[in-house]
């Protein structure tokens, strides 16, 4: 009997530290859409709806980052002709001293977790690019104003959220 309990608290402690070491890294899907009203109100902003989704490829040892935008049309998105499409970047991420971050590879832009839980997250931008481009990189940037960061939080969606971009409020 003595043996059982142990033999039980120990598959629990194994459990419980893998369940803690899953909250090391952000997973699944994050998502918002803006209302007509919250873009009136900020009228710089270029995101009308975001998709964060956090995969990790177990074969390749590679966690990554696919961010899908509908941009706004307004802002310079608007202004450089992205306004109303959507746009999509994939990053690979990466861990240091600071927390987690996402970048686009030949420079284009990191994405910077700056905090995550069971039902948000919270990031901002670093000249991220998003969208179609010869090579790598992207097209435009997810910030409000090219070159000055732009924070956005998020909120936990199921993962179709992700692969079809249906945004939440």
């Amino acid at each position: 009997m003595r043996n059982t309990i142990f033999t039980s608290l120990a598959v629990l402690a194994l459990a419980a530290g893998g369940a803690a070491q899953a909250q090391d890294r952000p997973e699944g899907c994050y998502a918002r859409a803006y209302s007509a009203e919250h873009l009136a109100a900020h009228p710089d902003q270029v995101v009308a709806g975001i998709t964060v989704g956090f995969y990790f490829d177990e074969p390749h040892d590679d966690f990554y980052t696919e961010v899908i935008a509908q941009m706004a049309n307004q802002g310079h998105a608007a202004k450089d002709g992205f306004g109303g499409r959507e746009l999509s970047q994939i990053a690979t991420c990466f861990q240091d001293n600071d927390g987690w971050y996402c970048s686009v590879d030949c420079d284009g832009g990191v994405i910077h977790i700056d905090g995550f839980d069971d039902e948000s997250l919270q990031v901002h931008t670093s000249g991220f690019t998003i969208g179609p481009a010869d090579g790598c990189g992207g097209t435009t940037t997810l910030a409000e104003i090219p070159g000055e960061a732009t924070t956005y939080r998020l909120f936990r969606a199921a993962p179709e959220i992700c692969e079809s971009n249906e945004q939440t409020e």
